[in-house]
């Protein structure tokens, strides 16, 4: 069955919709980092990092994938849902079966690496409003200046702006 040009374009409005191509990422990267905690013999990364340092690089990137995934989502909620995944990779690697070792510290490197990236978010996203509003007011401001309202309801000052 070939699809008609309607039904290409919503296709491909979909795979480019920028949150669904992160929020498929975000799971991706939270499905590699489970596999890769419960895997009885993980593979050795370049320059073998500390496990310590695995743990935090993964949430880092899971916190900062999440909080760009869902951005409607509170922050306070990601860091919750994030650390209770890391709880979650350390019950799973205490089984016996895993052969793993589980240590409440990886946890709590878990726990602290997303709230710091969420933290570093949230604080990005207030200055990011105040700017916002700033370049708001000053627009608001000239535009009460040259007597924006005045202007915007005169023939003249149309013309005078379409030109």
């Amino acid at each position: 069955m070939k699809m008609r040009g309607a039904g290409r374009t919503k296709i491909l409005q979909r795979l480019l919709d920028w949150p669904s191509w992160l929020r498929r990422a975000f799971w991706s990267a939270a499905l590699f980092a489970l596999v890769m905690a419960i895997l009885p013999k993980p593979p050795q990364l370049p320059g073998s990092p500390s496990d310590k340092i695995q743990h935090i690089a993964a949430f880092v990137v899971l916190a900062a994938l999440a909080a760009a995934a869902y951005p409607r989502t509170s922050l306070m909620r990601i860091a919750v849902w994030l650390s209770l995944f890391g709880a979650l990779i350390e019950f799973l690697q205490a089984l016996p079966m895993l052969h793993r070792d589980s240590d409440a510290r990886d946890w709590i490197a878990d726990t602290l690496a997303a709230a710091l990236v969420l933290l570093l978010v949230r604080l990005w996203r207030r200055r990011a409003r105040r700017t916002i509003a700033a370049s708001d007011r000053h627009a608001s401001d000239a535009a009460s200046a040259i007597g924006g309202a005045e202007l915007s309801e005169s023939p003249a000052a149309e013309s005078a702006i379409r030109s």
